[in-house]
């Protein structure tokens, strides 16, 4: 579980990293099980570092990845932000090539969302690691500028907002260590420049609990519009752990179709 101060740093500024939240064991561990996930998904073809891997319901297909669902200090730091009955919308590997500009995430989930991330290499300001605008989730005047300057007509990236590179925007560079777990609400404004090619993250994808008529109408038009969110798969809808099952047992009830990986 999170201090008082954690939840009102993220509640304030959008962000935390865990430091050592996992032991460098646990992470050689994890690095190890996504590497060998993610090229059987790409049937067997070894990464070349020309473009960006993405593999989604990537923690479904691995007993090791997916007990970190049910792991407690990830159960734990989603109840916290999130409350009960939270909803697990996705989990993601990424092997990274290039740069990525300031975008946000999660306009189309109609609740609260975060994404719990981990960096399975050591990187920093220059090599690559997530940086953040702090407080950009919020609503009000601050964002509507950020939006106006990073986005032209509302979707087409600019790359030199307020007439400066993206690389040059006032900003927190999140450096992490393996072992780190790196926590954004999902409108936050991120980016990464100057990475090295194969940069790995993995990421886990929660919202709060869909209550309201409105909310669940909002949760359907998520789903209708991605083929990878809010797409339980058969592996947790059936699995022993309680914690896993309640974590898409809403998805199920609204009648999303579960699939197999």
């Amino acid at each position: 579980m999170l201090t008082v101060e954690q939840i009102a740093h993220f509640q304030a500024f959008g962000f935390l990293v865990l430091r050592d939240l996992f032991s460098r064991t646990e992470a050689d561990k994890i690095r190890s099980e996504s590497d060998k996930v993610m090229t059987l998904v790409h049937g067997g073809t070894p990464f070349t570092g020309k473009s960006s891997r993405t593999v989604f319901q990537l923690f479904e297909r691995s007993s090791i990845l997916v007990g970190l669902l049910e792991d407690e200090r990830i159960y734990g730091l989603a109840e916290s932000l999130l409350g009960p009955d939270f909803i697990l919308m996705s989990t993601e590997g990424n092997r990274f090539v290039g740069e990525t500009p300031w975008h946000s995430d999660g306009s189309t989930i109609p609740v609260p969302s975060i994404k719990v991330a981990w960096y399975l290499d050591s990187i920093q300001k220059d090599t690559g690691c997530l940086r953040v605008i702090p407080g950009s989730h919020r609503l009000g005047r601050f964002r509507d500028c950020l939006l106006e300057a990073l986005h032209f007509e509302g979707s087409t990236v600019n790359h030199n907002p307020f007439g400066i590179p993206g690389s040059e925007l006032p900003c927190q560079a999140l450096e992490s260590s393996p072992g780190d777990v790196v926590v954004i609400s999902e409108p936050l404004y991120h980016a990464s420049f100057g990475g090295r090619p194969g940069r790995r993250m993995n990421a886990i994808n929660f919202s709060q609990a869909v209550i309201t008529e409105e909310q669940e109408d909002g949760l359907r038009k998520a789903y209708d519009g991605f083929t990878h969110l809010l797409h339980p798969s058969e592996t947790l809808v059936n699995s022993d752990n309680p914690r896993v099952r309640a974590m898409v047992s809403k998805l199920v009830d609204l009648g999303f179709e579960t699939i197999s990986v």
